[in-house]
Parts: structure tokens; sequence; C-alpha cells
């Protein structure tokens, strides 16, 4: 079946990334892995995306047919503009110190392993929306990674880890979060949509039982079965009146799929 992809509401300003597999034969069914590397001159000096807080960029497409979704947004308070950003931001950033003395904002941008899933620089970090209802799947997908055409895919498996701020703000507790115990948990829950139909979903603990997630685990996907989208949500056990205390952070890498073309 093939489905208007879900993420296109987000689509102005799309910046294109080529993954480490490409596909333009026909009529053959390819598997294709993205391992998310990206050219020098689209980074910045600390290693993540340069384009992170440009309101005027959407999604990012990575060839040969997988979009991420991003958004950027500026607010001016008492004369001074604060920027945000949501959804997913490509990163090779290796500093892996622990900043909870500092400032964790300038320094939202590594996996806890300090480098990508099969040891390349290259991997994406994922900002979820605690303020986002689970009550229903949003319009259109807010943080998201799905087809950028009307293809279909079979999705196989991802790499999954922690942020150093959401390992060390779980380890330790900080001025907004609890220091986990054995007893705390923090998950994120991949969702597979084909249109808006939950074809099934998975959860993968990145606390759990008095352990942090500090290594890529490898996330088997094909339960989900035929998909145009995974949303990506978050819940913890640290869990108030404005949504998850911990940060709502997590790293992605090496995403397989089987395209049908």
């Amino acid at each position: 079946m093939k489905i208007k992809s879900l993420l296109l509401g987000l689509s102005a300003g799309l910046m294109v990334f080529t993954s480490c597999n490409d596909k333009d034969e026909p009529d053959q069914i390819a598997s294709v892995t993205y391992s998310f590397s990206v050219a020098a001159s689209d980074l910045t000096d600390d290693g993540y995306w340069n384009q992170v807080y440009n309101t005027g960029v959407g999604n990012s497409y990575w060839k040969p047919d997988l979009q991420l979704t991003h958004k950027a947004t500026e607010t001016v308070y008492d004369g001074v503009t604060y920027k945000s950003w949501m959804g997913f931001c490509p990163s090779e950033s290796a500093d892996t110190k622990d900043y909870s003395d500092g400032d964790w904002m300038a320094h939202q941008w590594t996996a806890i392993t300090g480098k990508g899933a099969g040891m390349t620089p290259g991997y994406i970090v994922g900002f979820w929306d605690v303020n986002e209802s689970k009550n229903g799947i949003p319009e259109p997908v807010t943080c998201g990674l799905g087809t950028a055409s009307t293809q279909t895919f079979l999705p196989q498996s991802i790499y999954v880890t922690n942020t150093t701020w959401s390992y060390y703000a779980m380890l330790n507790g900080s001025s907004f979060n609890k220091k986990f115990t054995a007893e705390d948990w923090c998950k994120l829950t991949i969702i597979g949509l084909n249109g808006y139909v939950k074809t099934g979903e998975i959860d993968v603990y990145l606390a759990k039982d008095g352990k942090i997630l500090d290594t890529w685990e490898k996330v088997d996907l094909t339960s989900l079965g035929e998909c145009n989208v995974l949303y990506f949500q978050m819940s913890s056990t640290d869990t108030g009146q404005w949504g998850m205390n911990n940060p709502a952070y997590f790293c992605i890498d090496d995403f397989t799929a089987i395209y049908r073309y």
C-alpha cells in the first residue's frame, strides 16, 4: 500500500543528506541502512548540525528515501530571543563530559557513547516534546522518521542509546529531575504507522532496574510490519504536572529498512 507521508507538514526548507547506501534501480527489493554521517560543512565547531535553530529549515531528507522531522522556533520575551528545536538533529559530537555543574543546553548534542553505533562519527539526536499528548497521533507527526515519498517500507532494526545529558541527569539527579533508583525507569516507545493506523509498538528502556543505557542497543523492528512512519514517544517514572521531568533526549543510528521498488 502506498500512502502519503505523514511527515510532509514540516517539509519546507528540507535539507538533503546522503545515507551509506543508495538505490536507483526500480522493481527490486532493497535493504537500506542509514548511518547518518554528514559533511563537515554542515556541522558547527562542536559537531552538531549547524541548521538546528534555523526556523527556515524543516525536515532533513536522507537518500534514497527517508525523512526525519525537525522544527525550530523563536520566541521573543522582554526583548530577548529564545530559540528552541524539536525532532531530530544530526550530530558528530564526541564530548561525553558531565556538565551537570554548567550549561547543559550548550552541550545537548552528544550520545553517551561519543560516537555512532558502527564506530562511525555520525548519529542522530532526538528531542521529544514532553507536553505532547500521548492520546492519539499528532498530525503531522512531530518526532518521527519515514518515507519522503509515497513508498512504504519494512523496518528491520535501529540502534538506540542515551545522550550525555539524559544519562547524567538520571544517574545523579538535577534541579529538574530526581536521581533514578532501581525502581525508576525511562523508556522510548517506537510506534509503527501505516497512514495514521498503528501497526504496533516497541518499548526500549533507556533506564531500568538501576541500569542506565550507556551503549548502543540494537532494536528489532520487524514486528511493526509495513510502515511509512516510525513515531517516537518517551515516558518515565519521574513525571509531574508538566510531563516527564528527566531530559527528553535519545539517540538513534544505523536504521535499516527494506523497500519494495
